[in-house]
């Protein structure tokens, strides 16, 4: 489901970006350098996937939720090294546990 112009709009003006910005990447990004201590992110996201990944369609019990798999190769380096370089620049790196 699309979500609805105003709320777009809300959600853009939020995060200080204009319509032709990636509204995923910058929510991907405040979240990273959030104060919070922790931020998850679906995975989907990360690989900027479209709605053919949802994982959970609320109020929908055919049987099709939760069914969602990434394939092994789908972590390229390309997207590693986002992940790395957020990591680093948001000051998360060092704090993630070994």
């Amino acid at each position: 489901d699309e979500e609805k112009p105003e709320t777009l709009a809300f959600a853009r003006e939020y995060l200080g970006i204009d319509d032709e910005a990636d509204l995923v990447d910058a929510v991907l990004r405040a979240g990273m350098r959030s104060k919070a201590v922790l931020f998850i992110a679906q995975m989907q996201d990360w690989l900027a996937l479209g709605g053919e990944a949802r994982m959970n369609t609320p109020g929908i019990c055919d049987g099709s939720n939760w069914r969602w798999r990434m394939n092994p190769d789908a972590l390229s380096g390309i997207v590693e090294k986002r992940l790395s370089k957020l990591n680093i620049m948001s000051g998360r790196y060092a704090s993630l546990p070994l």
